[in-house]
């Protein structure tokens, strides 16, 4: 059998079709299959990403870095890539992969590596795509198995199309075809030919994105040169990662693939661009709208890394937080009440940049100014010291943990009520008061507090080691305050914030949110009991278990949140009602394993399809790891 590679425009032997392309309405069936609300799978390495389209059936994306934004000045990261298919002829019979019949589609369980059947009556394919960690560069990886239905003479040729946004120039060498993006550098394409026995043929198409035409090439020749089979390696890859880790006992194999796969996304979702970026963890991958590192939604990655024993990537996500470029709100007023946080600090009051710089959104009311990010590191911080029995990391970051995160918690404690004073809060009411948004004393921010010192105490009492702050009576304030102002003590109930409690009563003081409290025992059995019987009475949507966050907002609000929905099983697990538990989370593993192993930010209040960002990862992938984690 001879086979032809069209990869080179010069000699007339490459046909390449380059043209500006429109996105299409988007489906929700798979060609065969059942209704899946996700169509778009990702795979990334740290540094770009690949997008491929099941409605589409061809590659859709490729994006230069994963995160939303570099820094303020610039633009959003762009899709340099909108479309890339391939057409293959057998003899004089030509088809397009996207023309052809898609089988089935899915990750291989616990990788990046996404795996495609096509039928077709001139020949079978089966399509790899791959972001490859092996190299530290934007890249992706497509390996073609093609099964023709005849003997003969087979010709292979891309169909490119790109964004015409960027001014771009697109040539031949001998290296294949690759096009120069004037901000984001030089895209190559090489066709690799390699041979398996059990089809008729088998090739690789290695994308990678340099900074110009020499530095492209040469990591082209790298994979040229090498022996090794990429495919192979990425699943090896992936294999002895997941063999750094530690999984829980007794799973299925549907639940432990989800488990390895929400642990995957979570490793393509860690930045690992060099500079002050490195090691952030976004809140989603970049087909959700939520490609931006919040504190909040890292720490709950964080968590499950170390719980699943990736201490690696968990060190790594906290020293992003302790060398990230913050404290740009440590004075903000409106009016004459000043919602900064008073003094130097290195956790950000809200997101951060790609760069690595703090962000906070303004929507016209005022900025994010969230306080609860600071407990929540300490909590993650002292977890990992402790599982890591890292001392090395502990002493070299200790004084800057106490002074820049400890330091400005405590002084942010409300004296007079013995409690964090007001701020944004986990749902991000911007400050100024609307009606909707506005700074509110929230129950999550003082939980997180108290459960931050309370772990970090500890942990110093472990490491014979002196805070320059009272963290003991801090702790004791904030839990009295915590009794005493943020519990309905008529119902014994646990209310969404102190303003809320205060002017609007029962039951639009409930938070989903608050079931931290019940996770972390800080209140009695009889205080998470009722808590808990209020939120199913009140917030419950689904009778398997679906949660809106609170009675307080809009459309956003009343969605069945996910997290509010895995952060509330770990609650009922923790009072040893575990069929009530295991329902909830069966509920969303099922959806999970129908959607590519995906978990959404958001479920719709009527069809339970998935809404929002997908996938999510903090506020998804880690908290289902948690939660499963906690049988450990």
């Amino acid at each position: 059998m001879e086979v032809i590679l069209h990869n080179n425009f010069m000699k007339n032997i490459i046909t390449s079709i380059i043209s500006l392309i429109l996105m299409f309405a988007l489906l929700n069936q798979v060609e065969g299959g059942e209704k899946r609300d996700v169509n778009l799978l990702i795979t990334s390495n740290g540094f770009g990403a690949a997008v491929f389209s099941t409605v589409k059936k061809k590659i859709v994306g490729f994006l230069p870095s994963i995160y939303k934004k570099y820094d303020e000045r610039s633009l959003e990261t762009p899709y340099l890539l909108r479309s890339l298919d391939y057409k293959i002829t057998v003899n004089d019979k030509s088809f397009f992969i996207s023309q052809s019949q898609l089988k089935s589609i899915n990750y291989i369980p616990g990788t990046g590596v996404i795996k495609i059947s096509f039928s077709h009556e001139i020949a079978d394919v089966n399509m790899y795509i791959f972001s490859s960690f092996k190299l530290d560069y934007p890249n992706f990886i497509v390996k073609l198995e093609i099964s023709p239905s005849e003997k003969g003479l087979i010709e292979i040729t891309r169909s490119i199309g790109y964004s015409g946004k960027e001014p771009i120039s697109a040539y031949d060498n001998d290296l294949g075809q690759y096009i120069s993006f004037l901000n984001y550098g030089t895209l190559n394409f090489y066709f690799k030919e390699v041979t398996k026995k059990d089809i008729e043929f088998s090739l690789y198409d290695i994308v990678v994105l340099g900074k110009d035409f020499e530095e492209s090439s040469k990591l082209i020749r790298y994979y040229i040169n090498e022996f090794f089979d990429p495919l192979t390696e990425e699943i090896n890859f992936w294999e002895n990662w997941h063999r750094e880790g530690k999984y829980p006992k007794n799973l299925t194999k549907d639940y432990l693939n989800l488990y390895k796969q929400s642990l995957a996304f979570i490793k393509m979702g860690q930045v690992r661009e060099k500079g002050k970026g490195y090691g952030q963890i976004l809140a989603s991958l970049p087909t959700g709208v939520w490609n931006i590192a919040w504190v909040r939604d890292g720490v709950y990655s964080i968590i499950s890394l170390i719980k699943s024993g990736h201490l690696k990537e968990a060190k790594e996500g906290l020293e992003f937080f302790l060398n990230a470029d913050s404290g740009y709100y440590k004075s903000y007023k409106i009016g004459d009440t000043d919602y900064g946080v008073g003094t130097d600090y290195k956790i950000s009051v809200c997101r951060y940049y790609g760069c690595g710089k703090e962000e906070s959104d303004d929507n016209g009311q005022g900025p994010n100014i969230e306080l609860d990010g600071f407990g929540m590191f300490l909590w993650t911080f002292s977890e990992y010291v402790k599982t890591s029995k890292d001392t090395e990391f502990f002493n070299k970051y200790w004084e800057i943990v106490d002074k820049y995160v400890v330091y400005p918690l405590i002084l942010n404690i409300d004296t007079n009520l013995g409690i964090i004073r007001s701020e944004s809060g986990p749902w991000e009411r911007h400050l100024k008061d609307n009606g909707y948004d506005g700074a509110k004393k929230f129950t999550y921010t003082t939980i997180m507090a108290i459960k931050g010192l309370t772990e970090v105490n500890e942990l110093l009492k472990t490491m014979k080691k002196e805070s320059i702050n009272d963290i003991n009576t801090s702790i004791e304030t904030l839990k009295n305050g915590l009794l005493n102002n943020l519990v309905d003590k008529e119902k014994n109930i646990l209310v969404g914030s102190y303003e809320h409690f205060k002017t609007k009563g029962y039951p639009k003081y409930l938070d989903g949110a608050v079931v931290e409290a019940i996770n972390f025992d800080l209140v009695s059995k009889e205080i998470s009991k009722n808590t808990l019987e209020a939120i199913e009475k009140e917030l419950n949507i689904i009778d398997n278990g679906g949660y809106i966050r609170n009675l307080d907002g809009g459309w956003y609000d009343s969605q069945e949140w996910v997290i509010i929905d895995l952060r509330t099983a770990s609650a009922y697990k923790k009072l040893g009602n575990t069929n009530r538990a295991n329902k909830i989370i069966e509920r969303i593993v099922n959806k999970a394993i129908n959607n590519f192993y995906m978990i959404p930010e958001l479920l719709e209040d009527k069809t339970e399809s998935y809404k929002g960002a997908i996938p999510m990862l903090g506020f998804g992938a880690g908290a289902l790891v948690i939660y499963l984690s906690e049988s450990l």
